[in-house]
């Protein structure tokens, strides 16, 4: 997933860590922050973590707003 233009609808149901570090844009360090924050959503399976893109949307949406800030698109 190395496209500039990632969008929504191309990514699969569940993400990895490098998935969900391209969608939102962020480094190896915050990605994993937000991976130990008990309010955002991931699932555990053995030592591997995914997270719901459609949850992680509605996390993004929420933190945005909640912070009186608009996101770019996601």
């Amino acid at each position: 997933m190395n496209n500039k233009n990632l969008h929504y609808d191309d990514l699969p149901d569940y993400l990895t860590v490098k998935e969900l570090r391209e969608y939102l844009r962020i480094g190896h360090n915050k990605a994993y922050q937000l991976a130990s924050r008990p309010d955002f959503p991931s699932l555990r399976f053995g030592s591997k973590k995914l997270f719901p893109k459609g949850q992680v949307k509605e996390w993004a949406e929420r933190e945005a707003k909640l912070k009186g800030r608009k996101l770019r698109a996601l």
